[in-house]
């Protein structure tokens, strides 16, 4: 499941979330793409904010990239 369609199943905005990271909503859009890497702070505050493990994060990352082929 790509991080975008998590996000949207646990019904969190992506402002929200670039909040939480600091960041700008598109920057964050960017990560959701695949686009940008993120490091472990950032790594660290997803899987808080998502309940779910570093890693998972990172495949979820992976397969948002691959939503655009």
């Amino acid at each position: 499941m790509a991080l975008k369609e998590l996000r949207k199943e646990k019904g969190i905005l992506a402002k929200k979330v670039a909040e939480c990271l600091g960041i700008s909503y598109r920057q964050y859009h960017r990560i959701e793409l695949g686009e940008v890497k993120v490091n472990s702070l950032k790594l660290e505050i997803l899987s808080q904010i998502y309940g779910i493990n570093g890693k998972q994060i990172e495949k979820n990352i992976e397969e948002g990239g691959t939503d655009n082929v």
